[in-house]
């Protein structure tokens, strides 16, 4: 699940790394394939998931995490996979939030009932 940049301070180290992964994986070989899941980030275009993914890091980064700066290119695809071409940098327009209040509500809800069900207290 893509949760909303705000409510990265609030997410465990492990929904934090999910993250990571997800993220690192939209950005390399699925790139543009249009899974339902991930349909919101894709049609922001390539700019936004760098955007959404630079703010991911930077979460982590504050927690003392080291990751491949590789990722902070935006062309970077990952270790496999060509740069992506520059005519896709140009695809973006920002518009933030990624997710209504409604839905940042819900997701705080989700974490919420994530973190009781696993017994997180922080």
């Amino acid at each position: 699940m893509l949760w909303d940049p705000s409510l990265f301070p609030k997410l465990p180290k492990n929904l934090l790394a999910s993250v990571h992964r997800e993220v690192c994986s939209i950005r390399s070989g699925s790139w543009g394939s249009l899974l339902g899941k991930r349909a919101r980030i894709y049609e922001r275009g390539w700019n936004a998931i760098c955007d959404y993914h630079m703010k991911l890091m930077a979460e982590m980064s504050g927690r003392g995490w080291n990751f491949n700066r590789s990722w902070a290119d935006y062309s970077f695809r990952g270790r496999h996979s060509p740069k992506i071409a520059e005519t896709f940098r140009n695809d973006y327009t920002v518009r933030d939030p990624l997710y209504s209040a409604e839905e940042i509500a819900a997701q705080e809800v989700a974490l919420g009932k994530w973190k009781e069900k696993h017994g997180i207290t922080e």
